[in-house]
């Protein structure tokens, strides 16, 4: 009779769950058909199988191929699951995922494409640092942290989409990103870490809305070629002023130094409203690259 052998647990019963899947009812691993391995002069082969899944999580991957689809009887990606594959190039996640743990695809650095379904709702730190083949992430509806150092060393993403459910950008978490050429940060972001986007050394453009209350040091410390940086966040605009454009021009919008409207004069350089009638100074820059809307 051919058997199987668990590689995991050494137990012998193993069944199959669906078309081109097997699954030992022993420990929970997983095997595909191509990893089926019979008797030979009557003994039992262990097996390694491409995926060493343990109730729902996916503990270790072990495959050779460039594509990695991982099954649906996955729902957490573990720590350093995928770490250093480096001829891995395609990763396609199920729906069935919800977390993608620390270091999980950390020094992948032939990934190119990875689909991140919305059911992902957390990253642990560094998930995909270091892969430095990944040219574009849409990150999913339903997470709303951008943890610390997840696309550190990313030095060919060129584009990231990040969505309205987001409230924090972690320290270092598109560190090194040199690519990345513009940053478009969603209304619903309350806080932007230290360093989250140092050292990208390509970027443009920077959106920052007025939901940002907390602004970290040195968030884009060595983004030398911004050129446009649209800010609505008073707690960002001082570093924003200090580091890109050091001379305002409020003139227009005063006379004889009080407030055009009522007359009030305008106390704080970084105070956005006329301190007696609260409204906005809209500030523009004369020698910078700060657009105040």
């Amino acid at each position: 009779m051919n058997k199987l052998q668990c590689e995991l647990c050494g137990s012998v019963e193993i069944v199959k769950t669906e078309e081109n899947l097997f699954k030992c009812k022993a420990c929970g691993c997983s095997y595909t058909l191509e990893q089926a391995r019979y008797l030979v002069s009557g003994k039992v082969t262990a097996v390694q199988p491409d995926f060493n899944i343990r109730a729902g999580m996916l503990e270790k991957y072990n495959g050779e191929s460039v594509n990695a689809d991982i099954p649906t009887s996955v729902t957490i990606i573990g720590d350093d699951a995928f770490a250093s594959c480096p001829g891995l190039t395609n990763v396609s996640i199920p729906s069935t995922v919800y977390r993608v743990g620390n270091n999980a695809f950390s020094g992948c650095s032939g990934l190119i494409n990875v689909s991140l379904p919305d059911s992902i709702s957390e990253f642990g730190y560094g998930s995909f640092r270091n892969c430095t083949k990944l040219v574009t992430v849409d990150i999913p509806h339903n997470t709303t942290v951008i943890s610390s150092h997840l696309f550190e060393n990313c030095t060919s993403l060129k584009s990231v989409t990040l969505h309205n459910k987001i409230t924090k950008i972690e320290g270092y978490a598109f560190s090194g990103c040199q690519a990345l050429e513009e940053i478009i940060i969603p209304d619903g972001v309350t806080e932007i870490a230290d360093y989250a986007f140092n050292g990208c050394t390509n970027l443009r453009k920077i959106h920052i809305p007025d939901s940002v209350s907390v602004f970290g040091h040195n968030v884009f410390r060595n983004c030398d070629e911004v050129t446009e940086i649209t800010c609505h966040s008073s707690a960002a605009l001082p570093y924003l002023v200090s580091s890109y454009s050091p001379q305002i021009d409020i003139n227009g919008f005063m006379e004889n130094n009080l407030c055009r409207h009522c007359g009030g004069s305008f106390k704080g350089l970084f105070s956005k409203k006329c301190r007696i009638c609260e409204t906005p100074k809209d500030y523009r820059i004369k020698k910078g690259r700060i657009i105040l809307k």
